[in-house]
């Protein structure tokens, strides 16, 4: 039986892990039709809570299946120190 899935908020990730998993406990999907889709398994994205760091290939991958992209746009002076892993 599937965990059910972790606040977004209690997690110690890179923001924008965070943001991808507060996206997933807003939706009505499972990890496993989210993996399925991303052609990943469902264990890649648990881990990705608590132990591992993505790789960008299959987190764009599971980004693009929840009907998101990812890209880059500049930093400005308030969000400096937004990108430390665990902020």
């Amino acid at each position: 039986m599937p965990r059910t899935k972790s606040r977004p908020d209690t997690l110690r990730v890179a923001p924008i892990v965070r943001n991808f998993f507060e996206i997933v406990h807003a939706s009505d999907r499972s990890y496993q039709v989210i993996a399925d889709d991303a052609g990943v398994s469902r264990e890649t994205i648990v881990r990705w809570q608590t132990s591992a760091s993505p790789s960008l290939t299959t987190f764009i991958a599971a980004v693009n299946a929840m009907g998101y992209d990812v890209f880059l746009q500049p930093v400005t002076q308030a969000d400096s120190g937004a990108n430390n892993i665990g902020s």
